[in-house]
């Protein structure tokens, strides 16, 4: 800012993207406030940079602060023509040998200050601890307080130093070379128009810069080009991005400390330095206070330590590292390196901040972003802040947030990484003559929302729009089987885009005669009786092509369900699950002639000794539902199991297992099945124990815990003890059992040396 007043240029080139050139005006504009960025992106379709047809994106971030918003804002006040000369983002990545910095999301870093051995020996000489400690004592507080041509001066030498000591090789790979010839070239060409021209560039640059401007003649380069690249876009940015410590390199860590720190230099406060640390010292206490006690002695004691520390190291103020030492010197209780000490983990979010900027809605920002902004402002959902928040919708009686309920939907959908779907709670409310549904979601704003927006903008123009062209793209792919299009369908109905359902019934119907997976068919009629009854609770709507294709699915299921009687121990579960399905179906939509179908194949299964025996048992399970065997049938089937062999006994747990399915408060009925479990139990050897303890185990789960006490009640009556002691007798500790192991382990030792 001095630099310009006294100099008065006439033009000032900043090392920016030149492709975001026409975005200098709204940088500029008084409704941009920051932290906000210019959002690059290349889309390697035609394998120019490598054979993996990348996408690459890139943030190039602004603060209040930056020297390169300060460059531009001050000379758009004083109509100063500025001008971005750095390499446009995609021919960056194409003039960047290093596979690793192309993929990096910042256009800029500061690697080379990082890796160099005279940052390295600074930090040895004046015993700071990191990169950004010394950085802040040289350049931030020390800096402050020196004059324009000291402080440059001093910048200059430790740039110099830093570059000195960095290979040519290395500095070519990562695509500096290159840059700084193409910025020299267009320096050299702004000086032959204007008389006096201020480059902003990073010190690193600035080096190589010199040399190559005051060069009689500028040295050859091949730069590579590439053609229809994407302009950039501004977009709100957020503190917590703008942190080094969350992944922006070129970034300082705690931005919003630097910004208060700068809102007290433009107020011309006094030891600004001192004066910010003195104000999150006081916020700080404030936010830990219900947490923590603590007095005002200890605040006034945590500033006197900032400023003992910042004296003894020989600062002019104290910063925001004599303020970390400060805090956890008087505020922490405890152990000192635990992240979660209440102070510490406060000071570090309020180091950071929360808070997001905002761009000029004239900034060219695509219409689906526009659009995303408008519909958090109608359903009041909050982005100025990262900070994560929830909200809870009654999508049912509440129309206002079932749409919400839909943009939430939408939003995930096109996985913009903003919201992220927690649960739902479905009630009917008796005597009211209503349901209540509620979802619960969470939700976070950042920038990286907003590019991903940017991205799916070729989709659309609102966030609805987008959502309906991707999951046409998809449902028009070749989609092999009835479970994954009937999931698309499910997806639709959250989302609202009922215009869809043609166009996959019709793909369905194709796909269903063809199906051969049991499988999938039973999740396709899951899926869709899941968007019947939404549509009929939600818009009293009857869709016939939607039944059509329900009652096309069930045939198929009928039809299927044969091939599964043998089924494998790891498909068991599955089909059980979509047996008992069609069974709850059957119940809440009657159909006679199906269910007849659907019972038949049961009957066959309970008939047929080979089936597998968790089979056999949901079949057992729904035909004694249904009054057609009876318990003395059921007792029969399972005692076959019982009384075989070994094999059929591990097979026994298995039936339980699909029997308790369906028909679990048949135990509370008659205690038949316990009885002749547990007579088994005590008599099968340790070795089949162990291997029927996971399906026995599995059976067990599909009681409630109350349900539990009452069955421990009922089998405490067989040893004639109280059934707390059954439930509640003290277990082995872990000690007295790995004890027994070890003498288990001796015995067998010395009983193998005497045989």
């Amino acid at each position: 800012m001095k630099t310009i007043e006294e100099y008065e240029p006439e033009a000032i080139l900043i090392e920016g993207p030149q492709n975001a050139q026409d975005l200098i005006p709204y940088i500029t504009s008084e409704k941009t406030k920051a932290p906000f960025c210019i959002y690059l992106s290349y889309d390697d379709k035609k394998a120019i940079l490598n054979e993996e047809q990348g996408k690459y994106r890139a943030f190039f971030p602004f603060l209040d602060y930056s020297p390169e918003l300060q460059a531009l804002r001050k000379g758009t006040e004083k109509n100063i023509h500025c001008e971005f000369i750095d390499l446009s983002y995609a021919q960056k990545l194409i003039n960047t040998p290093d596979s690793e910095i192309k993929n990096m999301e910042n256009y800029e870093n500061d690697r080379l200050f990082l890796q160099s051995g005279y940052y390295k020996m600074l930090m040895e000489k004046t015993g700071c601890k990191s990169f950004n400690e010394l950085w802040e004592m040289l350049f931030e507080i020390n800096g402050f307080y020196s004059d324009t041509k000291d402080f440059v001066r001093s910048l200059f030498y430790y740039c110099y130093f830093s570059r000195k000591n960095t290979a040519e090789q290395e500095l070519m790979d990562q695509g500096n070379i290159i840059r700084e010839h193409f910025m020299a070239e267009n320096i050299k060409n702004a000086i032959k128009k204007y008389k006096k021209v201020l480059v902003v560039t990073g010190g690193i640059h600035t080096i190589s810069l010199i040399d190559l401007i005051t060069a009689k003649k500028l040295p050859a380069f091949d730069l590579k080009k590439i053609k229809d690249e994407k302009p950039g876009y501004l977009m709100p940015y957020s503190f917590r991005e703008s942190d080094r410590n969350y992944g922006y390199e070129s970034g300082m860590i705690s931005p919003y400390f630097y910004q208060k720190l700068w809102e007290n230099i433009k107020k011309n406060v006094k030891k600004p330095f001192e004066n910010t640390v003195l104000n999150f010292i006081i916020n700080t206490a404030s936010t830990i206070r219900k947490k923590q006690p603590l007095s005002v002695t200890d605040e006034m004691q945590s500033l006197y330590m900032a400023k003992g520390l910042a004296e003894l190291r020989e600062k002019k103020e104290c910063g925001v590292f004599e303020l970390i030492d400060g805090i956890k010197a008087a505020f922490v209780k405890g152990e000192i390196n635990s992240y979660q000490q209440p102070a510490i983990r406060n000071l570090y979010l309020l180091l950071t901040g929360m808070g997001t900027g905002s761009v000029d809605e004239k900034s060219g920002t695509p219409p689906l972003v526009n659009d995303f902004f408008e519909k958090c402002k109608k359903y009041k959902i909050s982005t100025s802040s990262t900070t994560k928040k929830e909200t809870k919708l009654d999508i049912f009686n509440n129309q206002n947030h079932l749409e919400k309920s839909q943009f939430f939907h939408q939003m995930s959908f096109l996985k913009t990484d903003f919201c992220n779907y927690l649960k739902s709670q479905e009630t009917n409310l008796a005597g009211k003559g209503r349901i209540l549904l509620r979802e619960t979601w969470e939700y976070r704003f950042s920038a990286n929302v907003t590019s991903i927006l940017i991205e799916n903008s070729v989709y659309g123009g609102t966030v609805k729009e987008a959502a309906l062209a991707v999951l046409v793209e998809e449902i028009s792919a070749n989609h092999n089987n009835a479970k994954e299009l009937s999931e698309k369908l499910v997806t639709a109905n959250y989302m609202g885009l009922d215009s869809l359902y043609s166009i996959i019934f019709e793909k369905l119907e194709d796909i269903i005669v063809n199906e051969m997976n049991f499988l999938n068919i039973s999740e396709c009629i899951k899926n869709l009786y899941k968007v019947k009854t939404y549509t009929k609770n939600f818009n009293n709507k009857f869709i016939p092509a939607l039944d059509n294709i329900l009652n096309q699915s069930i045939n198929r299921f009928l039809t299927l369900i044969y091939t599964v009687r043998k089924c494998g121990k790891e498909d068991e579960d599955g089909i059980c699950d979509a047996i008992k399905f069609l069974y709850s179906y059957f119940i809440n939509e009657p159909c006679a002639e199906k269910e007849n179908i659907f019972i038949e194949s049961l009957d066959s299964f309970y008939r047929d000794n080979e089936s597998n025996s968790a089979l056999s048992g949901i079949s057992t399970g729904i035909l004694y539902k249904k009054e057609i065997i009876s318990l003395v049938d059921v007792m029969a089937k399972f005692n076959s199991f019982l009384n075989g062999v070994s094999e059929a006994k591990k097979m026994s747990t298995a039936f339980l297992k699909g029997f308790f399915n369906v028909a679990k408060d048949t135990v509370f009925i008659d205690d038949s099945i316990l009885k002749s479990l547990n007579d088994i139990l005590k008599d099968i050897d340790s070795g089949l124990f162990l291997e029927i303890l996971p399906d026995l185990r599995y059976a067990f789960t599909y009681f409630l815990p109350f349900e539990i006490d009452k069955i421990a009640k009922q089998v405490s009556f067989f040893y004639d003890v109280s059934e707390n002691v059954l439930q509640y007798e003290k277990a082995y500790n872990q000690e007295d059992v790995e004890k027994a192991i070890l003498i288990d382990k001796y015995c067998d030792e010395k009983l193998k040396n005497w045989f």
